[in-house]
């Protein structure tokens, strides 16, 4: 099997893995090679051969050999797949003409575990060392760390890349166990995130450390997944989690499970956001009995309508944490808002507006110097009767409406 058909087969199964946008990366101008994928479009982006200028990644296994059975993966150890391997120096001479050619600005390198973590952790590291070293690449580079890898290729992986990450899956070790017998959440993927935060004061990772989740895979709630995030970003300084809906693969355990909707995934993506970017606590998100967010409004949204008692806030005065809890304010306009009324009180909604705010969202939500911009009771009752009519939503097998 030549380098082009083993591209053809690594390269077409990376979508199982949520990536995120690098920083730091060129923009290029060019057509994209088939691994490659444009990274502008915001997290978790997987559209390949975007027509735009965005920077492109490549994007490819090592190998996608597996010892382990993982109930939902396309690579789990068994399944009739077609598998192949890149050698080290192959993977490295074609990723550097790729590169060379415009083709590509940076690498997102991952693997199956061929053999052991160990052995695949082993094959990823000599790639990437082939491309620092022999072709002078100083570009972005990802690699992900493979449950069972050893603390000195963890401390290799930093040396050599931009970012590392570590895909947990699932939230706890109970989760983890209905889906695998072959690995431990806390002792194979968890103890290297703790190998990553104590060796990031030596090896500092330019782009962080990221992982992901797979929702719906396990039954587990939201709940379950934020709360995860949370400690993940408060006790490892991680730089982002990603959400990816479960999707059936057949010849799998799980090939008869209706996939995870869309919505649930975004709606996951926008709650983190909220804890990452907008200072956010999980007890102020507004949760199902069952422990999930609305499918029928955003987060943002849903908190504001489950604390109306904090609402309306008067624009002039209010401290930057209760600005950017008002649907339609984020950070960069709370900051804008909170700058220009140390010039002048803020009277005109326009002003709101011109500061970068959403008016449409925000108005029932505030005052300016006393009078209300919206009718508040009105716009809370109209949204829950539109909420409450909608019909209730099953999540597959293990939700419940909202």
């Amino acid at each position: 099997m030549n380098a082009e058909q083993k591209l053809e087969i690594l390269a077409a199964d990376y979508d199982f893995d949520r990536v995120g946008s690098p920083e730091g990366v060129p923009s290029t101008r060019q057509t994209g090679s088939p691994a490659c994928e444009g990274i502008g479009g915001g997290p978790g982006d997987s559209s390949p051969q975007k027509a735009d200028h965005s920077p492109r990644l490549f994007k490819v296994l090592q190998s996608n050999e597996c010892v382990h059975s993982c109930a939902f993966c396309p690579w789990r150890s068994g399944r009739d797949t077609s598998r192949a391997t890149f050698e080290p120096e192959e993977l490295a001479t074609l990723f550097h003409r790729s590169h060379a050619a415009g083709y590509a600005d940076g690498l997102y390198l991952t693997s199956g575990v061929r053999e052991s973590g160990p052995v695949g952790m082993d094959a990823m590291l000599q790639t990437a060392d082939l491309l620092r070293k022999r072709h002078e690449y100083g570009g972005y580079l990802h690699l992900k760390v493979l449950p069972g890898a050893e603390r000195a290729q963890v401390q290799e992986a930093m040396r050599l890349a931009d970012r590392v990450s570590i895909n947990l899956e699932t939230p706890t070790e109970a989760h983890h166990s209905a889906l695998t017998t072959g690995k431990r959440l806390e002792t194979d993927l968890m103890e290297r995130l703790r190998w990553v935060r104590d060796l990031s004061s030596e090896f500092p990772l330019g782009s962080g450390v990221t992982t992901q989740f797979v929702v719906g895979a396990a039954g587990e709630t939201d709940r379950d997944l934020l709360t995860r995030a949370r400690e993940l970003y408060q006790d490892f300084g991680l730089r982002r989690v990603h959400f990816s809906a479960f999707k059936p693969v057949i010849q799998t355990p799980l090939e008869a499970r209706p996939p995870t909707p869309d919505a649930r995934e975004a709606r996951l993506q926008q709650a983190d956001l909220l804890l990452r970017g907008y200072e956010m606590n999980l007890s102020e998100m507004a949760f199902t009995e069952g422990g999930y967010l609305s499918l029928h409004v955003d987060p943002k949204m849903a908190q504001a309508l489950n604390h109306p008692e904090r609402f309306p806030v008067e624009v002039n005065t209010a401290p930057y944490e209760e600005l950017i809890r008002v649907p339609g304010i984020g950070p960069l306009s709370a900051k804008r808002l909170i700058g220009r009324r140390r010039e002048r009180l803020i009277r005109d909604p326009r002003e709101v507006a011109l500061c970068g705010a959403i008016l449409k969202r925000a108005a029932p939500f505030l005052l300016l110097d006393g009078r209300a911009v919206g009718h508040l009771e009105q716009f809370i009752r109209q949204e829950l009767r539109r909420l409450n009519t909608r019909p209730a939503y099953q999540l597959p097998l293990f939700g419940e409406g909202d």
